[in-house]
């Protein structure tokens, strides 16, 4: 609803909220909404990490032999990976974090960040990447789809259902700017940068083991 809002803010015709389904005991995976309009300046497209730190802090640490049954593992990021060894210390590998419903909650803001970062179509992501790259940014967009494609065959089916839901629902192309020539200043380059930054760290390439 905050981006519907701050839509209708900038005078761009945009769709309510379309909810995305989560195959999952998540539920959704958060809302995208689709911009029906052109929008007329690229610069307008420009408290996880404490509930995870609280989280990690409150899980426990057990020492695992075997793999249990119907146990849901959760997959890793590079920031995720980082925070366990600065609050819990480097593991064994015999040794599971069972994570606290916190941790858990911060797991998902995470894997939630990532999947809206992803440079294609109108995620903000690709709103970014199209500020940055102009018309380019289809090519990333495309590319990015196929990397989805290959990790839903080869690691998480998951990433089959965001493929799919991207190509049919978002697209990979973005609804161009009126003024597309202008370019952005300095320091809306370096917010790019920090965002693919923070993509690259919150990218969870399995999420469920």
């Amino acid at each position: 609803m905050g981006h519907y809002l701050a839509s209708k803010k900038h005078h761009v015709d945009a769709t309510l909220p379309y909810f995305i389904p989560a195959p999952t005991f998540i539920g959704t995976f958060g809302a995208v909404i689709k911009m029906r309009s052109t929008v007329h300046n690229k610069k307008v497209l420009v408290v996880t990490l404490p509930i995870l730190i609280i989280g990690l802090k409150l899980s426990v640490v057990k020492m695992v032999e075997a793999p249990i049954e119907g146990q849901l593992i959760l997959g890793t990021s590079l920031i995720l990976s980082f925070l366990s060894k600065v609050v819990l210390g480097n593991l064994p590998d015999t040794y599971h974090i069972v994570i606290h419903p916190f941790g858990f909650a911060g797991w998902i803001g995470l894997l939630v960040t990532s999947l809206n970062l992803m440079p294609v179509g109108q995620l903000d992501g690709g709103h970014i990447a199209y500020a940055v790259l102009g018309r380019k940014a289809q090519i990333i967009s495309r590319v990015v789809i196929i990397v989805l494609l290959g990790l839903g065959i080869w690691g998480a089916p998951m990433w089959l259902f965001w493929a799919i839901l991207l190509i049919f629902l978002l697209g990979t192309k973005h609804p161009p700017t009126l003024d597309y020539d202008v370019p952005l200043d300095g320091k809306r380059k370096m917010l790019s940068v920090i965002m693919l930054f923070i993509f690259i760290i919150t990218f969870i390439p399995v999420p469920f083991g």
